[in-house]
């Protein structure tokens, strides 16, 4: 089998969600990755929409109130909502299967098929929530999250990035306080984290234009620069390649994707999938598409992606990229 690299077709930009006095997304991700690639989970105008890339096919639950949303494995989602609660819904069935309240919470950041962290409005707290117990689990910090907290958690470890831009690293296993506080790279930019999609303890963190990882608790290691600074990353990982996304502040998202590991990503040439008119507020992928959220139009951005096809030949037929929209 070989792979010849040709270039990604041209991304789209799609105005789909047209809800009057629309409120920027509060969140975007893929239901399923791996086994549904084009279908993603919004958040948006208090509502949640599953919406399919490849059909723009729009299907709107009966949950109001709608603040953040993040898919567990499976056929449920974790979701905050304005009146002070946080549940997980049932997509498959319509419902909400628990709920509970927990002060202001806003962002949602689910993992594995029962676990999420949550974090409130104003930063000031932090919950691990494992569904299958009555209550979530208080994080301890010693520092406050700031107004928009930035957190993202793997199986073994939650990152949150303080209001002075450092980044607080728990175990999930004990959360009363802080294995590691990393101190602030930069005074002047707020960081974005990102764990690794296969690699649980290993940590990306953007800093200005300046990516560094943070593997197994040992030193930064700077993995690449980006043209300009970095809002939000992201990691997808399929056909045995690794590929970062980075939302830049120019509304431009970039990717880098290598197939010989993750240091290799440096040396890899970057590729622009999105363009915004303003910037990105979250990011998702999947093996097929990229999705953007512009905070300047409110629009949902769509970006198809070339996917490489490793397989036997047959009568020396040429593989390589190819649009599989």
């Amino acid at each position: 089998a070989r792979v010849v690299p040709d270039a990604l077709p041209e991304p789209v930009t799609v105005k789909q969600l047209d809800a009057p006095n629309m409120a920027p997304l509060g969140s975007v991700v893929f239901l399923d990755a791996a086994a549904r690639p084009s279908v993603a989970l919004i958040a948006v105008d208090r509502s949640l929409i599953q919406y399919d890339c490849a059909t723009r096919h729009q299907e709107v639950f009966g949950i109001a109130n709608v603040r953040c949303v993040d898919a567990f494995r499976g056929t449920s989602c974790a979701v905050t909502s304005d009146d002070s609660h946080a549940c997980v819904y049932d997509l498959s069935a319509s419902h909400v299967v628990s709920r509970f309240h927990v002060g202001r919470p806003a962002h949602v950041r689910a993992f594995d098929a029962n676990l999420c962290c949550l974090s409130d409005d104003g930063g000031e707290r932090v919950w691990m929530w494992d569904r299958r117990a009555p209550r979530p689990q208080p994080v301890g910090s010693p520092a406050r999250l700031g107004d928009t907290p930035v957190i993202d958690c793997s199986l073994r470890q939650l990152a949150a990035v303080s209001e002075d831009k450092s980044i607080l690293l728990w175990d999930t296993r004990r959360l009363d306080c802080p294995m590691h506080v990393l101190p602030a790279a930069s005074p002047d930019r707020m960081p974005c984290v990102a764990w690794h999609p296969t690699r649980f303890c290993t940590l990306t963190i953007a800093s200005g234009t300046d990516v560094h990882t943070r593997a197994d608790g040992g030193p930064l290691a700077h993995l690449l620069r980006t043209t300009h600074p970095a809002v939000a990353l992201a990691w997808n990982h399929h056909d045995r390649s690794t590929t970062l996304f980075a939302a830049l502040t120019t509304g431009t998202t970039s990717m880098w994707t290598s197939r010989h590991g993750l240091k290799s990503l440096g040396s890899a040439s970057h590729t622009d999938v999105l363009h915004a008119d303003g910037t990105i507020l979250d990011l998702a992928v999947s093996s097929r598409y990229v999705i953007g959220v512009d905070t300047l139009s409110e629009v949902l951005h769509v970006g198809a992606l070339g996917r490489s096809t490793v397989r036997t030949k047959a009568h020396d037929e040429p593989w390589g990229w190819r649009d599989v929209r």
